[in-house]
């Protein structure tokens, strides 16, 4: 679900697969394809991050952290093509393998990203239900007079 005032997202949404997945391949070089696919990607990724379109703020966290991942991926593959393309090699076989692990790590953490939010979710859910349980006085206030919120006696 979507904002009320993202109502355009899933046309955006559709629009950025339907071109990374289907109309790029018309570019016929695949140096030019895949600096337009980084393009298309870190756009999505602005949007995405300005907008927050999900009505849950962990589905906005899992979109942004898909199209970072997307981004990165893409722009290793950028510093590759650079890598093969130019005379002498500026990155050495020491600075290619960390981006490759770097790359790896990122799209595998990828899936545990909302198994750790629901996770989080879950504990901070309990934290707040069974350990500091806030009740409220007459005034709709929060009562933190006292360490388990009930009101210490007046009388002497």
């Amino acid at each position: 679900m979507y904002e009320v005032q993202c109502w355009w997202f899933e046309i955006f949404e559709l629009s950025r697969k339907l071109i990374l997945s289907a109309v790029i391949i018309f570019i016929v070089d695949p140096d030019i394809r895949l600096a337009v696919a980084f393009l298309i990607s870190f756009l999505s990724l602005l949007v995405v991050f300005y907008a927050q379109p999900f009505v849950s703020p962990s589905l906005d966290r899992l979109m942004t952290f898909s199209l970072i991942t997307q981004t990165l991926t893409l722009s290793y593959g950028l510093i590759l093509v650079v890598q093969t393309s130019s005379k002498d090699s500026a990155a050495s076989q020491a600075d290619v393998r960390f981006l490759e692990i770097i790359t790896l790590l990122l799209n595998g953490t990828l899936f545990a990203i909302p198994i750790v939010d629901m996770l989080f979710a879950n504990v901070y859910r309990v934290l707040v239900e069974k350990v500091f349980p806030i009740e409220y006085s007459a005034n709709n206030s929060p009562d933190i007079s006292s360490p388990s919120g009930v009101q210490a006696s007046q009388n002497p």
